[in-house]
C-alpha cells in the first residue's frame, strides 16, 4: 500500500474540490492551482514534476500575484531545498504525512458531542472556530458549498462549541483523510483533541474506511503516534519571498 500517494491524492483532491466548487481551479501539464477569494484555503499551487528554471518562470507570477503557497513532497536532501530557496522561495512550514489502518482502534468513551455542518449558520460557526484554533481562514462559503462532499464536524462541550474536524474520502472510499482537527484556546489541555480524533476515526471506520491518512505538525504528531499512526513522508510548504 503506497500511503504516501494515497495521502497526496486525498490532500490534492480536497484542494481541487475547494477551487472547483467555491473558487477557481486550473490544471496544466506542469501544475495545478486552486484558490478561493477572501480565504486562506485552499490557495495552493502544486507541481506535477520537479521545479525547473523553466517552469519556475511560469509559476512565479501566479504564486506572487495570488499569494499562493507551494507544497513540495519530493525534497530528499538539503541541497535540493537550498536550490528552491535560491530561486526566490522561503520555507513557511513542514508537515508530516502519516497513516494508519483502522482495523483496531483503542477503546474510548466520548466526552464531546460531534455534529455535522448542514446549513449556513453551522458553516459560519465552523469557520469561526477553525480561525480561532488555527489562525487562518477557511471561508464559511467554502464550508457550506462542500458540506455534501466531506464531513465538516463541530465538537460541543454541552452547549459550547469547542473545536472542529473534517473527514474527506474523495474517490478512494477506503481511505479517510483527517483534517482541521483543532480546539479553540479557551478549551485546550482538557484532552479534547484526542477525544475528537478517536471519535473521528471511529466515524470513518463505521463509514467503511479501512485506512486513515493525515498531515501533522512536528508538535502535534505525538497524539497520532500514540494512536498507532506512522510517519510516511514530509511535505515542505514554501511561499514566494517578497521584497
Amino acid at each position: 500500500m503506497d500511503f504516501k500517494q494515497l495521502n497526496i491524492d486525498n490532500l490534492t483532491g480536497l484542494w481541487k474540490l475547494g477551487g472547483e466548487i467555491g473558487g477557481e481551479f486550473v490544471s496544466t501539464d506542469t501544475y495545478d492551482f486552486s484558490m478561493v477569494e477572501n480565504s486562506h484555503w485552499p490557495n495552493k499551487l502544486w507541481l506535477k514534476g520537479g521545479l525547473s528554471q523553466q517552469n519556475w518562470k511560469v509559476i512565479h507570477p501566479l504564486l506572487f500575484r495570488n499569494s499562493l503557497t507551494l507544497p513540495i513532497w519530493e525534497i530528499h536532501t538539503e541541497e535540493e531545498e537550498n536550490r528552491l530557496l535560491s530561486l526566490g522561495l522561503e520555507k513557511k512550514m513542514e508537515i508530516i504525512g502519516m497513516s494508519a489502518p483502522l482495523a483496531e482502534l483503542p477503546p474510548h468513551t466520548a466526552q464531546l458531542r460531534l455534529t455535522q455542518v448542514e446549513n449556513p449558520q453551522n458553516a459560519s460557526l465552523w469557520s469561526g472556530l477553525f480561525e480561532e484554533a488555527f489562525g487562518y481562514v477557511i471561508s464559511p462559503e467554502s464550508v457550506f458549498l462542500l458540506r455534501n462532499h466531506a464531513d465538516w464536524l463541530i465538537a460541543w462541550e454541552g452547549e459550547n462549541p469547542v473545536g472542529t474536524a473534517l473527514i474527506y474520502k474523495g474517490q478512494g472510499l477506503e481511505t479517510a483523510g483527517i483534517y482541521s482537527l483543532g480546539i479553540i484556546p479557551a478549551h485546550r489541555r482538557k484532552g479534547y483533541a484526542e477525544d475528537i480524533f478517536l471519535q473521528v476515526l471511529d466515524q470513518a471506520k463505521s463509514q467503511g474506511s479501512k485506512y486513515a491518512i493525515l498531515q501533522a505538525s512536528e508538535m502535534g504528531k505525538g497524539l497520532y503516534l500514540k494512536t498507532g499512526f506512522e510517519e510516511d513522508f514530509t511535505i515542505k510548504i514554501f511561499t514566494v519571498k517578497r521584497p
